[in-house]
């Protein structure tokens, strides 16, 4: 068995998918069974019993996948876990929709679900051009809702659509938490908005305190009679 043999058999069935493992077993068909899940490519290398230069899969429950994407008609996928899709929108590599860009590891091609696993705790996942994606909690106010252009098969999975050229298939978190709003004002301190800090340059030297239960109003009580306050770390 080589790859190219077993490549023949499965469209001579008029597969869409077939599978290579243990030194020359094949696989074929039109859909994946859900319980197979990819693996890393490395341990997909066991040689074709009739090709010593082919990887036929792995040895101990790999298999290697490959798919006919002229069979496979992508479809945008609905939900996943918590997030939901929010349609077609647009996209540009000089006004980015989302600002955080994630690449996936070696040997693990984009889905739809490698994307928003990996915008964990963020509001926002899209992917485009069938492997980038994207994160954020904001989406900039280029981005607009488009009715087509979406149509590219994900990388990882043809069955999927990740976007297209200049469009985002785009994900919201429904478990997405709203980050505490800053308070404009407390007793005589005005807010003067963010800052940096750091152990070694310290913002304000005069004093400070620790406390598990710190709140604003307890900084700004222990900051009466200075001009500035500040909240750093949550405590």
């Amino acid at each position: 068995m080589t790859v190219e043999m077993c490549a023949s058999k499965a469209a001579a069935a008029g597969a869409t998918y077939f599978g290579v493992e243990y030194y020359g077993e094949c696989y074929w068909g039109n859909s994946i069974n859900s319980v197979s899940t990819q693996q890393d490519a490395n341990l997909c290398t066991a040689w074709c019993a009739g090709n010593q230069q082919e990887a036929c899969g792995g040895l101990t429950g790999q298999m290697g996948l490959y798919v006919n994407p002229s069979n496979v008609v992508p479809k945008e996928v609905s939900s996943y876990n918590t997030w939901v899709t929010q349609g077609c929108y647009s996209d540009s590599a000089s006004a980015r929709s989302l600002p955080n860009t994630y690449t996936a590891p070696s040997g693990t091609s984009m889905t739809v679900e490698v994307c928003c696993d990996a915008a964990a705790g963020f509001k926002y996942a899209a992917v485009e051009y069938g492997k980038e994606c994207y994160y954020g909690n904001y989406l900039a106010p280029t981005a607009s809702k488009e009715d087509s252009g979406c149509d590219m098969q994900c990388a990882g999975s043809p069955s999927e659509l990740c976007g297209g050229g200049n469009r985002i298939n785009l994900y919201l978190n429904n478990a997405y938490s709203q980050p505490a709003s800053e308070k404009p004002s407390v007793g005589p301190f005005s807010s003067l908005g963010c800052y940096t800090d750091s152990e070694s340059a310290r913002g304000l030297t005069a004093g400070s305190s620790k406390s598990p239960s710190m709140t604003v109003e307890k900084c700004v009580q222990l900051a009466a009679g200075y001009k500035y306050a500040a909240m750093e770390y949550s405590t």
